[in-house]
């Protein structure tokens, strides 16, 4: 799980067209900014709680007041999200896209619910992808199953990468083990590619495998972007394995190269570059090193 409030906090900023390092009086000017086009008045007190939602901690005198009882500064900090919210609604239909929901923290994810059924009667629609289908179960909750891969377009998948030269009982055995699963099949076909053989019988293992085989100071390089999560900033990365900032840069094209993570169109943090692992498994398997 990620911290306290980050998936709340992220949704914030994206509605705002703000960055964690931005000055904090930037960041609360956008915030005020925004309700001032949807023709509604912000009190100090609640601009004090959603900063705290923001991570910006004591930036104003009324988050002091917060006090260190857990239940009632989570209800302060419903009672704000829930405002920010019903403002939004106002203004129009609102849509919240929910990524990776399974990792998602337990606290954003009870905001969420609180929004689903204090504000149901309002044009608000949350759309959560991940693995998780037991949330908001109270809720008035549709799942969409998504269906394995198809056994012919695992072939065609397969042959486009693999080349017409490819063997059938070679592409037919690679497709069996994958299941279905598109990122199991490609980690195997990338095997395939290189002329190795595994025995991996899950994506998790062959995602090991692949991480082995890298060199030491690539392998160090992704240990250390785990500890953020699947997503990390290229300054903390380079600080905690201890490389120099030219040598982490290089590093990331070579790995990037490799399509074991990518460089987001957009950092949360204001000058620096955000990488995110391709896929969770991968983060997973460094992280497990």
């Amino acid at each position: 799980k990620s911290a306290p409030f980050s998936m709340a906090a992220a949704v914030l900023r994206d509605a705002l067209s703000i960055h964690a390092g931005q000055p904090v009086e930037g960041q609360l000017g956008a915030l005020r900014e925004r309700f001032d086009a949807n023709g509604a008045t912000l009190d100090e007190e609640t601009v004090a709680l959603i900063s705290h939602l923001l991570g910006l901690g004591s930036a104003l005198p009324h988050a002091a007041s917060l006090g260190a009882d857990a239940k009632l500064r989570f209800s302060a900090l419903r009672r704000a999200w829930l405002e920010w919210l019903a403002v939004e609604c106002e203004a129009g239909p609102v849509l919240l896209v929910l990524e990776d929901v399974h990792c998602v923290d337990d606290e954003s994810i009870q905001l969420i619910d609180a929004a689903l059924h204090v504000l149901g009667n309002r044009p608000l629609v949350a759309f959560a992808l991940g693995h998780e289908t037991r949330l908001w179960g109270e809720r008035d909750v549709l799942h969409i199953a998504l269906r394995p891969m198809s056994t012919e377009a695992s072939f065609e998948l397969a042959r486009a990468v693999l080349g017409d030269q490819a063997e059938e009982p070679l592409i037919a055995e690679l497709v069996a083990r994958a299941g279905g699963n598109v990122f199991f099949l490609e980690e195997l076909l990338r095997h395939s590619v290189t002329g190795a053989t595994s025995s991996a019988d899950t994506p998790l293992t062959i995602v090991q495998s692949r991480l082995e085989a890298l060199a030491p100071e690539e392998r160090r390089f992704l240990r250390a972007a785990s500890v953020f999560g699947v997503r990390a900033w290229l300054g903390g990365v380079a600080a905690l394995s201890g490389t120099s900032m030219p040598d982490a840069e290089a590093l990331l094209e070579d790995l990037a190269g490799a399509e074991l993570v990518q460089e987001a169109l957009a950092s949360r943090f204001t000058g620096e570059r955000e990488l995110v692992f391709r896929h969770e498994l991968l983060r997973d398997a460094a992280y497990e090193m």
